[in-house]
């Protein structure tokens, strides 16, 4: 009887484990979802915050680019959802082969998707972001009636924490948030572009959600006025 009620429990144990893997991945592309993300985020923040703390001497940034396939919605109006979901199968297959072992792939949403990359610079999200932008132009997606596609994409990015002098300026959610505001701007500026916004010149004085409002409502104006930097790779 014992030995039933550990296996039932076992069971019960393992069931519960695989429901919750289950609710942390999408299941179009098996990639990590937004809840995974913020779960893991959670977490890995705080270590990051902790490695720009005094004494330490590894400090240890993110780079979190969020990708939105260009015009996406031609996919499924021309050929089909069946047709779209291959493409973001496809695309997910390239995002976790260009990707280090150590980053994260996540299914945002829809047909955008967000890339954490962990010890990266200025220097390497430019070219993380650049690398997957050729790759996803070069790649030929086949459709399930055998068609073949050609797709781009653009790229926002931007790093955590976003300024070196005040690692806790902003969160990570936030910095995700410029990442969103230069996709934004990569696709206002004709898409199958990447871009960045960095710290700038000037610290961030007084309210700090103003500042951010101040640079998601017009970054070139917040360039200009030294608030960021704005890493510009148009085709």
């Amino acid at each position: 009887m014992s030995i039933q009620n550990h296996r039932s429990l076992v069971d019960r144990v393992l069931s519960g484990l695989k429901l919750k893997d289950m609710a942390l991945h999408d299941t179009l592309t098996g990639l990590r979802n937004r809840r995974f993300l913020m779960e893991f985020m959670s977490v890995e923040s705080a270590q990051i915050l902790r490695s720009w703390g005094p004494g330490t001497q590894l400090q240890q940034s993110l780079a979190i680019l969020m990708l939105d396939l260009d015009h996406f919605k031609q996919v499924n109006d021309t050929h089909g959802h069946a047709a779209g979901d291959a493409v973001l199968g496809q695309l997910a297959g390239i995002l976790k082969a260009t990707l280090r072992q150590p980053d994260l792939v996540i299914r945002w949403g829809g047909e955008e998707f967000v890339l954490i990359a962990r010890g990266a610079d200025r220097g390497y999200a430019l070219m993380l972001a650049e690398r997957i932008r050729g790759k996803v132009e070069a790649h030929t997606f086949t459709l399930p009636d055998g068609k073949s596609l050609k797709k781009t994409c653009s790229i926002g990015y931007s790093l955590y924490p976003f300024a070196t002098q005040k690692p806790d300026l902003l969160s990570w959610e936030q910095v995700l948030s410029l990442s969103d505001t230069a996709l934004y701007r990569a696709k206002a500026s004709g898409r199958n572009r990447t871009q960045g916004i960095f710290q700038g010149e000037h610290e961030w004085e007084g309210d700090t959600a103003a500042r951010l409002d101040e640079v998601q409502e017009d970054p070139d104006a917040a360039a200009r006025s030294g608030l960021v930097r704005l890493i510009d790779e148009l085709r």
